[in-house]
């Protein structure tokens, strides 16, 4: 069982990696609100687990709006848990990227989180 379990674990997280360095390659615009990719490895690091977090939440919930990483307000309570998790992300990858994105406004998390819940 749990060899099944790290097995499914594996492959969600190389779902996600491909999903993004999809979405990087192609220039879609929500990825700009990640920042770049920060040159020291531990920053990369903490970098690509973030942005690989919001592209498996688009894909679970087939977020299609190319300018809103996040997409709509989400539809049942099982999503808004997720879209917390997924809004913590995008933050963290906006604070570890070395040169925020000029255009890119800032999460307001808290603000977010309580219109959600």
């Amino acid at each position: 069982m749990r060899q099944a379990l790290t097995e499914r674990q594996d492959l969600i997280e190389q779902r996600a990696a491909t999903l993004l360095d999809a979405a990087i390659t192609a220039g879609e615009p929500w990825t700009a609100r990640l920042g770049p990719k920060p040159d020291e490895p531990r920053k990369q690091t903490a970098w690509l687990t973030a942005a690989r977090t919001v592209a498996a939440y688009r894909d679970r919930y087939q977020i299609t709006d190319s300018q809103h990483p996040l997409g709509p307000q989400p539809e049942n309570v099982k999503q808004k848990v997720d879209a917390i998790r997924a809004r913590t992300s995008l933050a963290r990858a906006e604070r570890l990227t070395s040169d925020p994105p000029a255009d890119a406004r800032r999460i307001d998390t808290v603000g977010h989180i309580g219109r959600i819940l």
